[in-house]
């Protein structure tokens, strides 16, 4: 049975899925512990979604 790298599964959804990107950061933001949303942070440099317009519109 082949593995699964959940990093890269997230990294993918992340490039590839607007409404993922704009639940999984609102998430990581809103657990309140600083840790969580560095690693949001990174996986979305990663991923090479720089464009937060879609997150800034969620968030208004």
């Amino acid at each position: 049975m082949p593995t699964v790298d959940h990093e890269d599964t997230i990294i993918e959804m992340l490039r590839d899925d607007p409404e993922f990107l704009v639940e999984y950061i609102k998430e990581a933001f809103n657990d309140g512990d600083q840790g969580i949303f560095q690693i949001a942070i990174q996986r979305l440099i990663k991923a090479g979604n720089y464009n937060l317009d879609v997150v800034e519109k969620e968030a208004a």
